[in-house]
């Protein structure tokens, strides 16, 4: 009986302890995401019109010319130490919101936003991504983003390139490390300085533009298309797909 109480005891106290360990990494994730609120899309609807709540978008202004969700503006996270835009009042509610959580602007943003004091920045990680998917009005420039870009394959590329000369434009940001491939003869430009740098491109040439992951060369596509460039495609899945198939990339 006391052996069989003792297991008992044992087992009781081994699953406390389990507990214990289990509710301890919880509270680690927690504690890591402790300086960066995430907000949802829902929270975000509720909180946008009220006094001191600025939704920032921060892409380029050629991705919030596109689209963008009603009412928030636009400061681009290359700009975010200049900008004008911010509220003298540290206290306001910022939240900052681009593509999804893989998109890395709106975090950096967010991290940028404390670094400069202020007090109540959250993140909304979900993006444009949920807006979308909880069916929230969304602020389109129908021209633009009706415009048709073809998604074009590594293999289709390379065949491309053999059959006629071709400009490859790079959108890549510019914090992608110089470690990062890129296409052999590309012209780095990043997406936030098109807009002003474009006319640099040779407009009677075919374009080609590649990015990291396809994220960013579509919207550099439809900018450049409607200008007047002729622009064959993008590289389907970025150059992060060119280098899994195994096709070569110089490092820039």
């Amino acid at each position: 009986m006391r052996s069989f109480i003792y297991t008992c005891l044992c087992l009781t106290l081994l699953g406390e302890n389990l507990l214990i360990g289990v509710n301890a990494a919880d509270k680690g994730v927690v504690d890591k995401q402790a300086a960066l609120k995430i907000i949802t899309a829902p929270e975000v609807k509720e909180k946008l019109g009220k006094k001191d709540v600025f939704l920032v978008n921060s892409l380029t202004n050629i991705e919030y010319d596109i689209q963008h969700i009603p009412g928030s503006i636009n400061i681009p996270l290359h700009d975010m130490d200049n900008s004008n835009l911010l509220p003298d009042n540290k206290h306001s509610t910022l939240i900052f919101y681009c593509m999804g959580g893989r998109c890395l602007y709106s975090r950096k943003a967010s991290l940028k936003a404390i670094k400069l004091g202020y007090k109540n920045v959250f993140w909304f990680e979900g993006g444009i991504p949920d807006w979308y998917r909880f069916n929230y009005p969304m602020s389109i420039n129908h021209q633009l983003k009706s415009i048709s870009v073809k998604k074009l394959s590594p293999a289709s590329i390379v065949d491309l390139l053999k059959q006629q000369s071709i400009f490859i434009l790079d959108v890549k940001p510019e914090w992608w490390s110089s470690n990062e491939g890129a296409i052999n003869s590309s012209v780095h430009m990043p997406l936030v300085k098109l807009q002003h740098a474009y006319k640099q491109l040779p407009k009677g040439k075919a374009i080609i533009i590649t990015d990291g992951l396809m994220r960013q060369s579509p919207s550099a596509a439809r900018f450049l298309i409607n200008k007047g460039y002729q622009v064959l495609g993008v590289l389907k899945g970025g150059i992060t797909r060119w280098e899994k198939e195994g096709y070569p990339v110089i490092k820039k």
